[in-house]
């Protein structure tokens, strides 16, 4: 469920750093986990498979003895170090990164924090902060009202937000083995829900008749479908939402 892709840590850059070093040095570490590459083929290939697949980040945990609480501490920090007006790209991922991070480390105590990022409508990391957030909230009642809340908050021109919204909570849905979940359960419900009120987004509208098949060629989908088309839609878009108009009018199998 995370943005970010991390290579392996080899073990030339395991003996690189000096253990319990000082935080600049830690968050320097973890900077240098984000997507480093391995080079040396042959010295992967004699890596064991626990090593191989261990993620680089947990090399930086281990290699400066840090606890959870630690590793957590260094990561906020990290995620502080650049400000959301920051205009580097590098430093921008570094940020995006640690943000990203404390949704594999962080707990209840972190989400004030994350929600002011993926408030803030002019933060360029606000989707790795929404993302945490759903990520620590998984499992909990708060699972969707979050989701919900970040919608609402999305402000005008933040579509691409929206959209990352609905995407994670359909890789939620999409990951869980148990359909029967009542996470699961209360997702499929949520893009019903959305689907009534937002039926010009496409994705949210496949999402609910695969979530919730008997919904797909029902009357509520032609009347969302019909109620909520965007005026003066023509080219490809036009034939899209045509073609599902279609669909909804199909009889149900």
């Amino acid at each position: 469920m995370k943005n970010m892709s991390i290579a392996i840590v080899g073990v030339t850059y395991i003996g690189a750093v000096a253990a319990m070093g000082a935080q600049p040095e830690i968050l320097s570490a973890i900077e240098y986990s984000l997507n480093v590459e391995y080079d040396n083929m042959e010295e992967l290939e004699s890596l064991s498979p626990s090593l191989k697949s261990k993620d680089p980040v947990e090399f930086v945990k281990e290699r400066y003895q840090l606890t959870d609480a630690a590793l957590l501490e260094n990561i906020i920090a990290l995620s502080m170090k650049y400000t959301p007006s920051e205009t580097n790209a590098t430093n921008r991922s570094y940020r995006r990164y640690a943000i990203d991070l404390i949704g594999r480390y962080g707990c209840a105590t972190n989400l004030e924090y994350l929600s002011s990022i993926w408030r803030n409508t002019s933060d360029y990391a606000r989707e790795q902060a929404i993302q945490s957030t759903l990520s620590i909230c998984s499992g909990t009642t708060n699972f969707i009202a979050t989701a919900r809340e970040a919608l609402l908050s999305a402000g005008n021109g933040s579509g691409d937000f929206q959209n990352h919204v609905y995407l994670t909570l359909y890789e939620y849905w999409r990951s869980d083995d148990n359909k029967a979940s009542a996470q699961n359960a209360s997702i499929a419900q949520f893009f019903l829900e959305s689907a009534a009120t937002c039926g010009w987004n496409l994705f949210v509208d496949r999402c609910a008749c695969e979530m919730n098949p008997s919904y797909r060629h029902s009357q509520a989908r032609r009347d969302n479908l019909s109620r909520n088309r965007p005026p003066n839609l023509t080219g490809e878009q036009a034939e899209i939402y045509d073609a599902r108009q279609r669909d909804a009018m199909e009889p149900e199998q």
